[in-house]
């Protein structure tokens, strides 16, 4: 299986942010997760999954690629799971992600992060 993507931010320290910031794919790239690990203060959230949830949503330029798109919430790690599709890898170029935390239907948090796909190469 291949590794997810990981991506940490902390919403209320900006300056803190791990992981795969720069993720390159290819437009054959699908199946593959990104893991959103959210942390108030560096530290781990344990998130009510009645209220929180979160959304993600690419952009291309001005075109919006995937809009809102859930994110599966991983019960043990307080972690959110998107997996890449088609959806995504379809357009090549760069890929604007932004993840939002909701609470019931409202955006309490929003961070960005970036996606290059590659157009594929075939060879002869």
């Amino acid at each position: 299986m291949i590794k997810p993507f990981n991506i940490v931010r902390d919403l209320e320290n900006k300056r803190f942010t791990t992981g795969s910031d720069s993720i390159v794919l290819t437009q054959f790239d699908n199946g593959i997760y990104i893991e959103f690990e959210v942390l108030l203060s560096g530290k781990t959230v344990t998130w009510n999954e009645r209220q929180h949830s979160a959304r993600v949503t690419f952009k291309n330029g001005s075109d919006i690629v995937v809009e809102k798109e859930p994110c599966e919430l991983l019960q043990d790690s307080g972690k959110w799971r998107y997996e890449i599709t088609d959806k995504l890898t379809g357009k090549s170029g760069n890929v604007k992600g932004i993840i939002d935390v909701m609470d019931g239907g409202v955006r309490v948090a929003s961070s960005q992060f970036e996606i290059t796909i590659l157009e594929h190469l075939a060879t002869s």
